[in-house]
Parts: structure tokens; sequence; C-alpha cells
């Protein structure tokens, strides 16, 4: 079992309006196949080729949410605050992937401007305790603490300092 990859974004969407986000999201994705192709690490049978709205409400009863299941195995749970996308990357190919890396950022960055997003958090699903404490925090409705100890993504992956046990962050222009 090892660490898949997530990212964390702020949002200024309405939440009460799922079904635009996923036509905007088929758009954006449309243009982003290579790329999707390039990060999918997991081939299923039955791929979704198409973003689909499921209710979340299961999986966080106490926090409103909307789930968009998406092509090549990408998760998009939007909350109140914060979103968090989740993908079958591995953590260790995101840190040790130029390439990979490079291609995941751009789909992230596409989708970030779907939700008019002005920074993100690249961090592991699981075995560290900032990201851990990180989205928890985004679980339960709140904002999660960018004050935590981020690194800025593009000057450590310059500087070769990236590692496994660090969260980055990428601050967005619009």
């Amino acid at each position: 079992m090892g660490q898949d990859t997530r990212s964390i974004l702020d949002h200024r969407i309405d939440l009460s309006a799922p079904e635009a986000i996923r036509e905007k999201l088929e758009e954006t994705t449309a243009g982003l196949l290579n790329a999707l192709e390039t990060v999918s690490l997991v081939r299923t049978s039955s791929p979704i080729e198409h973003w689909e709205v499921r209710p979340s409400s299961v999986l966080f009863p106490n926090v409103p949410s909307v789930r968009l299941l998406g092509p090549y195995s990408f998760v998009i749970d939007i909350f109140p605050k914060a979103i968090v996308i989740g993908s079958w990357l591995r953590w260790k190919e995101f840190v040790r992937g130029d390439h990979v890396r490079d291609e995941y950022r751009r789909i992230i960055r596409a989708f970030a401007a779907v939700f008019h997003s002005t920074y993100v958090v690249y961090l592991p699903d699981s075995g560290l305790k900032a990201a851990e404490e990180m989205l928890n925090q985004v679980y339960e409705g709140r904002m999660p603490d960018t004050n935590a100890e981020l690194f800025p993504l593009e000057a450590e992956a310059a500087a070769g300092r990236l590692h496994l046990d660090s969260c980055y962050v990428e601050y967005l222009t619009t």
C-alpha cells in the first residue's frame, strides 16, 4: 500500500450548482486527455469517460459537499471552503518524476481555473501528519492551515529538494 497524490485548492464557486460545475469540467477535460493518460496509472475495464455528480453526504454527513467522479480515476470533492482532488498518481511518482509532475500540475492548474482558485497544495493522502491534518480540516468544512510547513513547489523542484515527507504549495496567477 502506497501514498497517492492529493491536491487541496481554494475556490470561488457555488456548491448549489453541481451540474454547471460538471459541464465546465467536461469542457476542460477534453483538452487534457494526453496529460490525463500520462499520469493515470490505473486502467479499468469500464473507465468513466465523463464527469458524474455523486452525493457525498454518506462520506461527509456533517458538511455540505459535492463529489464528482471523472475520467482516469480522478475524484473531486468540493466543500464550502476548499476542494480536494484525488487521483491514483502515487506520491512517489509526483515527487520524483519531473515529466509526470509537470503533467499533473498542468491538469490541476486547468481544474483550478474552473474553480477560480488562487493556490494549490500538493500532498500525500496518508502517512504525513501535516498532510492528514490539512485534509481533515477540509473534511470538517474548514479552510486548511496553509501556515503549516509548506514548501514552494517550483523553487524546491528547481533546487532538487523535493522530498516524500513534505507538502508543497503553488500560488496561481489569474
